[in-house]
């Protein structure tokens, strides 16, 4: 099977590779886990808000949305906005104290909407939306959330009734004030419902409107709020997604990324911490090969691509084509058919939103990562959990490139896939040859 007919490595590598620039400066700061150790003082504010929940190795079941802590004394680490099977161990989460018998705590999401119920936040808060261990977040928003499947993107347990909750950010500054901080960070300017937002922030923020790009509330006094990042945000911070990214097209925004993630809660979550630092850079190697280095939206050598074959949406919308767009250069009209109803998009009726919405767009990259197996049996989310980079490839475009297929096309994921985990600062895992 011709896997290109899935996904296209068309935008630019069928044409050759625009290198990545062979002097990147100082090696990109490490954050390796998708958690985060902060200091003794800090950790033990932070964990008093949190309640006991497990000893060391032993696993607990979120039915709701929580933040959970790993460690003992002084020492934990974090993880933001779980649910489900969570195992409090170092695999887990990193060793915040070796030699120390450590124990898991967690603090709750506020429960606040049912089904297609609404609440007004005069604070900026990360939102969940969900049942039974299975949620997708928003990651900042402020003002009235409805908790339906449209606002949150789709609906994270089909047939099943659902609930909202909430958990705060923290304020940290007043009007033009300024907080620094060591690791990959949400944070939110405003008053009285009204934020600006940034993701994957690190450093110091000077909370401003010039910082934020504009005044959130024009003539109010304002304050600045953080939430740490969570999952792929927390081990890719915005400063490491510009450098591995320097001459990236606008449009693939790195708050873009971050918020289509939350449409797929086990992206960068699944593993333990180097599986979950591996999964980014394995996925972020995939899209720089598809787009030459994030550059390029569209395929260059565009054509029709309908089957002929009816999908469950019809044959090929009038007047439309199904070229490669998208981090993934999705292709195909039973691919903007299945993707689209996955993430509640009709992209086979409009599949210029691939190349128009940067979060619909991110989010068809991750569709095809995290579900589909093309030319294989594997998924991509699945196959980097196994330590299997070149698996990743089978699953993406192997039917082309694999066996022989395109050496150098191979070669181009596999560089980029090295080059990143350098900058996260983690091994390569059992498989990264080449397939």
């Amino acid at each position: 099977m011709n896997i290109d007919q899935y996904v296209g490595c068309r935008a630019l590598s069928c044409y050759g590779k625009i290198p990545s620039p062979s002097i990147r400066g100082l090696i990109i700061a490490v954050y390796t886990m998708s958690v985060f150790l902060v200091t003794a003082s800090i950790a033990q504010a932070q964990i008093s808000s949190y309640t006991y929940v497990a000893a060391e190795n032993a696993t607990v079941n979120f039915s709701t949305p929580v933040d959970v802590a790993f460690g003992a004394n002084s020492s934990f680490a974090y993880k933001y906005g779980m649910a489900g099977n969570i195992t409090f161990s170092d695999a887990i989460f990193g060793d915040p104290d070796y030699g120390v018998l450590k124990s898991g705590y967690y603090k709750a999401f506020t429960h606040c909407a049912g089904e297609l119920g609404s609440y007004t936040f005069t604070i900026p808060v990360e939102a969940a939306y969900g049942a039974n261990g299975l949620y997708f977040y928003k990651l900042g928003v402020s003002g009235t959330v409805n908790f339906t499947p449209a606002f949150f993107g789709g609906d994270p347990d089909y047939g099943v009734v659902k609930a909202g909750y909430y958990m705060p950010y923290t304020q940290c500054a007043g009007e033009g004030g300024s907080y620094t901080f060591a690791t990959s960070t949400n944070v939110a300017y405003g008053a009285n419902g009204k934020y600006y937002f940034l993701y994957g922030v690190t450093g110091t923020i000077v909370f401003t409107p010039s910082t934020f790009g504009g005044d959130p509330d024009y003539g109010v006094v304002k304050a600045g709020y953080f939430r740490p990042a969570s999952g792929f945000g927390a081990i890719v911070s915005r400063a490491q997604f510009n450098q591995m990214f320097p001459n990236a097209n606008s449009f693939y925004s790195y708050s873009a990324l971050v918020n289509a993630c939350t449409a797929y809660p086990g992206f960068c979550t699944s593993g333990n911490a180097t599986q979950n630092a591996q999964e980014a850079a394995a996925f972020l190697a995939n899209v720089a090969h598809e787009t030459g280095g994030l550059v390029y939206i569209n395929e260059i050598a565009q054509a029709p691509y309908c089957s002929g074959s009816a999908t469950p949406c019809g044959v090929c919308a009038s007047g439309q084509e199904y070229y490669g767009r998208g981090p993934m250069q999705i292709s195909w009209n039973y691919n903007y058919c299945a993707c689209g109803q996955a993430i509640g998009q009709n992209l086979w009726g409009n599949p210029n939103l691939v190349s128009t919405n940067a979060t619909i767009s991110w989010q068809t990259g991750l569709w095809y990562w995290m579900t589909q197996t093309g030319a294989t049996s594997t998924t991509s989310h699945q196959a980097i959990l196994n330590g299997d980079f070149d698996g990743t490839i089978r699953a993406i475009n192997g039917g082309v490139e694999c066996n022989g297929g395109d050496p150098a096309e191979v070669q181009d994921r596999l560089d980029y896939y090295l080059e990143f985990l350098q900058d996260l600062g983690v091994g390569a895992g059992s498989t990264a040859t080449g397939c």
